[in-house]
This record gives C-alpha cells, sequence and structure tokens, in this order.
C-alpha cells in the first residue's frame, strides 16, 4: 500500500466517509455543491486538490468580466487564500498540492477543510462581483496597455 492509499484509508476509518480510489489514483468529496478531488501524483509524491469552481446555474459561459474576477482574485494568491486559479474544460478550477511525506489523516481533513472554504470563497465572491454585469459578448471592455518607463 502506498503513501496516498494509506492515508486515503486512515481518512476513511475517521470520517466514517466511503472513500474509494479510483483507477485514476484519485478520490472525489462533495462540499456544498462544490466537486473536490484528492488525485495522487506519483512522480511528485503529492496530491493534487482540485475543484471546478464556476456555478452553472449562476455563469453560464467564461465571459470577460467573469475572467477578469478571476485574475483579480489569483493575483498573488491572497482572493484565493494561496491556492491556483486556472480554465480547465470551460471551467474556472481551484487547485493546490500537498506533499504526502509524514501527512496524516487529520491533516488531510484540515487540508480539505480549508480547501473547500477557499473554493466556496471563490466561487461567491466571483458571483457577487458580477451581479450587477450581464454576461453578454457586447459587454466587453477594451483593456488599455500599461505605459512603462525606465
Amino acid at each position: 500500500m502506498n503513501d496516498f492509499e494509506q492515508v486515503i484509508s486512515n481518512l476513511a476509518k475517521e470520517s466514517g466517509l466511503p472513500l474509494a480510489i479510483d483507477n485514476k489514483n484519485s478520490v472525489t468529496l462533495e462540499y456544498d455543491d462544490i466537486f473536490i478531488t484528492l488525485q495522487w501524483r506519483a512522480d511528485f509524491n503529492d496530491i493534487f486538490i482540485f475543484a471546478p469552481i464556476t456555478d452553472p446555474e449562476k455563469i453560464s459561459y467564461l465571459s470577460e468580466p467573469v475572467l477578469r474576477s478571476a485574475l483579480k482574485l489569483s493575483f498573488g494568491g491572497f482572493g484565493t487564500s494561496g491556492n491556483f486559479l486556472g480554465i480547465v474544460d470551460e471551467s474556472l478550477v481551484l487547485s493546490t498540492a500537498i506533499g504526502l511525506k509524514d501527512l496524516n489523516a487529520e491533516q488531510l481533513a484540515e487540508y480539505i477543510f480549508s480547501f473547500a472554504n477557499a473554493a466556496e470563497s471563490v466561487r461567491v465572491r466571483i458571483v457577487n462581483e458580477l451581479q450587477d454585469v450581464p454576461e453578454t459578448e457586447e459587454n466587453t471592455s477594451s483593456v488599455s496597455p500599461l505605459g512603462l518607463s525606465v
């Protein structure tokens, strides 16, 4: 049994959740309509944690205002609690990685809980920022170039 299997097995025992590792070396959990996947990356011996955070009921496509909001949040990791924000299959995805060395089930549970809260916060902040902005292709603003000098 590798470290990932061991920590997931221990987490399942301690939490009572029916956690099962799939053929992609991953486990998916649901938290407040957010699906969080934990995937073991053997090459790095870590757990890659990711979750789509685009709410399909409130954001039908990744418009410029949505992407601007996501970029604002992701700058320096300040609005994402240090997690990464990117685009995968036309959805905004929050992600992070944690090392497996000396990781126990309790620590993993804390990471998952913290990540879930960050994912929910990012989702809510993007939706709240867009409430007054209609999602249409016509609603695009031009980006002015930055004036740089030395």
